[in-house]
């Protein structure tokens, strides 16, 4: 075994890997980044924690019932039932390979202990400002703190280890996204497959992991009557929660997501306090 990536140990991390697992790297396509419109979305995995129950509780009780009644209202009845499992995103990649999310828990950095952190502030946000589309309302967490650093830190080694297993960018970062996204963001979607995850540059850790869990998921074009609602809707949850929610994840999972980031399915869970894996649909454990 060797180190795939050297300066992630520079983290107090690292990416081990071998011969079997360099062979299980999937082609990379960055063809699609080429056309105008989004890539086809065939299937997107991805690592996420699961949001704890008591915070599931808070957000059903104060928040989300107030925010569907509101979507509703202005037409959004998709995004009122898009269906999610509450969380908080590590890294996502597209594959049409069926056995991609056993090859992620085969490549998947050791987790880290359990993660306090603090969800505080709603905000709107676009995939690129200008495309028109996917936009979000989301909740943001609370960017100090040593629950705050382990994020940051697994997201590093995890984008690391688990972009190459990609057959190219994930599509809602393609076309009109792709278009109106910055230099540095499209260095990352070229890269890793996705932006806004953090990587190594010339031995330093290069920044743009932004942790937080989505409310609401939209293909809707983005005018400006949405824009001052999810504003709105914004200033509204902020007020009902100014202090935000504190917890701590206990587990991370592997997924598959919908074409705007949505959870549809869980697939594998691994405990945060033990490092033991299941299988989510059989409740067996299984070896990583």
């Amino acid at each position: 075994m060797f180190k795939c990536i050297l300066p992630l140990a520079t983290l107090g991390l690292s990416v081990l890997c071998g011969p079997a697992a360099l062979a299980a790297m999937a082609v990379q396509d960055n063809s699609s980044l080429e056309q105008p419109g989004f890539r086809e979305h065939k299937a997107t995995y991805g690592v996420v924690y699961r949001l704890p129950q008591e915070v599931n509780a808070v957000l059903d009780g104060k928040i989300n019932g107030a925010l569907k009644s509101d979507l509703l209202k202005l037409g959004l009845q998709t995004e009122a039932e898009t269906p999610n499992i509450p969380h908080v995103t590590v890294v996502h990649i597209h594959s049409a390979d069926p056995t991609t999310p056993a090859r992620m828990l085969v490549a998947l950095p050791k987790p880290p202990a359990p993660i306090p952190v603090t969800l505080k502030t709603f905000y709107p946000t676009e995939a690129a400002k200008g495309a028109g589309h996917p936009w979000w309302l989301d909740l943001g967490v609370v960017k100090s703190g040593a629950g705050f650093e382990e994020l940051m830190r697994y997201n590093t080694v995890v984008t690391a280890a688990l972009a190459p297993l990609r057959d190219g960018p994930l599509p809602r970062v393609t076309g009109p996204v792709y278009a109106k996204m910055a230099d540095a963001g499209r260095d990352l979607v070229r890269s890793v497959g996705v932006s806004g995850v953090n990587v190594v540059r010339d031995g330093q850790e290069v920044r743009a992991h932004n942790p937080h869990t989505t409310l609401v998921y939209s293909m809707t074009l983005y005018d400006a009557r949405l824009q001052d609602a999810m504003k709105q809707e914004a200033d509204k949850f902020n007020a009902i929660l100014p202090d935000g929610i504190q917890t701590t994840f206990k587990d991370v999972s592997i997924v598959e997501i919908g074409f705007a980031g949505n959870v549809l399915r869980e697939i594998y869970r691994i405990s945060l306090e033990d490092g033991s894996a299941i299988d989510v649909a059989t409740g067996k454990p299984v070896k990583r």
